[in-house]
């Protein structure tokens, strides 16, 4: 082009093809670096070990569940320990204090009905 015409047009300014390459091989080697550093960012980060270890858990979990819906039933689970039966109250002046067995009435005098 001539000089004139970049003169006359100072918003287009005219660059030999060494230039044009340069720049863009600058904006590649930017880009690559970009690149590699995000790509060590995602390998430093512990959301993939965490992401990996609750799918395990998870797996374990699952398997544990279904092998106990698949297991055919066995003999009956034991009952669930029951409280203790409450201490006796001390003694009184009117005689021995001694806890009712179950069933017994806590007066001491047999149903009315």
């Amino acid at each position: 082009m001539s000089k004139s015409y970049t003169l006359k047009n100072p918003g287009r300014v005219s660059y030999d093809a060494g230039m044009i390459k340069m720049f863009w091989e600058k904006k590649i080697e930017l880009h690559t670096k970009q690149l590699q550093n995000e790509d060590m960012r995602m390998r430093r980060s512990a959301l993939d070990r965490l992401r990996s270890e609750w799918a395990r858990k998870l797996e374990t979990r699952n398997q544990t569940m279904l092998s106990r819906q698949e297991a055919p039933p066995g003999p009956p689970r034991p009952a669930p320990p029951t409280s203790p039966q409450p201490e006796a109250r001390p003694a009184s002046p009117d005689g021995p204090a001694v806890a009712p067995a179950p069933g017994e009435p806590l007066c001491g005098f047999a149903s009315l009905a």
